[in-house]
């Protein structure tokens, strides 16, 4: 029914947890929503045709960084330090946040970070749009997609001469289909975004057919990473409800990425490993009592699953000392949860898959050079977590090996990631001002 029901309203994002589903299934539903909830604001911007600042090459280029998540989120713990290090002789940064101010200091780091931060959440699309075509914004960059604080109508309304799409939306953001769309442009298709911000583990050449967007490469992970994450006290480990001498599997992710297949495995995990518990994050009631009420049907004892509250995110890493490997979800990996895990040394197991939210853990352990923790299917996920659980010698020295790994990679590598980003933004504005050049001298 995806491949034919043009107006079917599945949100992309509840889509990239769906099990089974495919890069090129996931495109389709992106399109459909595009189509059926974005094409007045296509049609609105045609008739505002926002002018832009094409000056001189060597102008600073203005960034505009458009999101929901400028406060204390995941999202703030991965690009701060980032936007402290941007090039300022090369660079202008400005903020355009559509979120909550919650007050906190990592909001107040936000702020401080940015040449410019504009507060919108009070404006409508089109005001919105306006204010940043009026910074004279060359990039406009959605950190947010289409999540469940989206706004990205805003870049529908083409505010910026270039749009792209990163970090907060792991996953294509589609093209206009619609009837009206193929009279207008020939072939019908109008992405969103310009480019997708990605890198070669993420979306290897042959999945490229299945994004709207030219993919932006960056030649590590495409995930920034803050060194400055904030660490609290270690609390003990009865404190934490987890039994002395336990092996402690666990998995900090949202429940919603739990799927059926990865749960099977944990609870045959949980069987074969007599001496281990799974510790995951306490999300709310109802997914709560329904995997407990899983696991009783399997046979497992409750005590055998330990759910952690919420805490602040200091309190938060400072808990990861008393787990021995974390169990990746699939479809939909931990992203921001699997870079804080590495961060505290704690050695991360995924199964890699075919779409770009299966396949972000993977790119992490390869740029930590931990290649031995991906996996390729459920059956070698499930054996080599049991080893790990059988030879605790050979999880010692992974232990090891992160740690070593951390210092010198660039996974946490603020300063060598915003270079690497910084070219992806020049060669973006460069090609477009070279079909500014072909574009005028057809004309003339």
């Amino acid at each position: 029914w995806l491949n034919t029901a043009s107006v079917a309203q599945i949100s992309p994002f509840a889509f990239l947890a769906m099990p089974g589903t495919t890069a090129a299934e996931q495109k389709i539903c992106a399109d459909h929503w595009l189509t059926n909830r974005y094409t007045a604001l296509f049609a609105q911007a045609k008739q505002l045709n926002f002018s832009y600042t094409t000056a001189e090459q060597a102008k600073k280029i203005k960034i505009g960084y458009l999101s929901a998540d400028f406060r204390l989120h995941p999202l703030a713990f991965l690009v701060t330090e980032l936007m402290e290090q941007h090039d300022r002789t090369q660079f202008e940064i400005i903020a355009f946040s559509y979120g909550v101010n919650d007050q906190s200091s990592a909001r107040a780091r936000l702020e401080k970070a940015f040449d410019q931060f504009y507060d919108i959440r009070h404006l409508s699309e089109l005001d919105a749009a306006k204010k940043i075509n009026a910074c004279h914004i060359d990039l406009l960059v959605d950190l947010t997609g289409f999540t469940q604080t989206s706004r990205s109508g805003i870049a529908a309304l083409r505010p910026a001469p270039i749009n792209v799409n990163w970090l907060g939306f792991p996953g294509t953001m589609g093209e206009m289909v619609s009837g009206e769309m193929i009279k207008d442009k020939g072939a019908g298709k109008q992405p969103l975004f310009d480019y997708l911000i990605s890198d070669a583990w993420i979306t290897p050449p042959d999945s490229a057919p299945h994004y709207a967007e030219q993919l932006a490469l960056l030649p590590h992970s495409y995930q920034a990473n803050d060194s400055q994450r904030p660490l609290g006290k270690t609390p003990s480990r009865a404190s934490c409800g987890l039994p002395e001498g336990a092996f402690v599997f666990c998995c900090f992710n949202q429940s919603f990425k739990i799927s059926p297949d990865v749960f099977a495995v944990w609870l045959h995990l949980l069987k074969a490993a007599p001496n281990s518990v799974l510790w995951l994050l306490d999300c709310n009631r109802w997914a709560k009592q329904n995997l407990l009420g899983e696991a009783a049907a399997c046979g497992i004892a409750p005590e055998r699953l330990i759910f952690a509250p919420r805490l602040a995110i200091a309190e938060h890493l400072a808990r990861h000392v008393h787990a021995d490997l974390f169990l990746d979800t699939q479809p939909y990996n931990a992203h921001t949860t699997a870079s804080d895990a590495l961060w505290m040394g704690l050695p991360l197991l995924t199964c890699i898959g075919d779409t770009f939210s299966a396949r972000v853990a993977a790119s992490l352990l390869h740029t930590l050079n931990l290649i031995e923790l991906i996996t390729y299917s459920l059956q070698e996920y499930k054996n080599k977590a049991l080893y790990f659980y059988n030879h605790p010698e050979t999880l010692v020295a992974i232990k090891q090996k992160l740690r070593d790994n951390i210092a010198q990679s660039p996974l946490f590598d603020s300063t060598l990631f915003a270079r690497s980003l910084e070219q992806r933004y020049h060669d973006m504005w460069h090609c477009y001002l070279d079909e500014l050049k072909i574009a005028g001298s057809t004309k003339e």
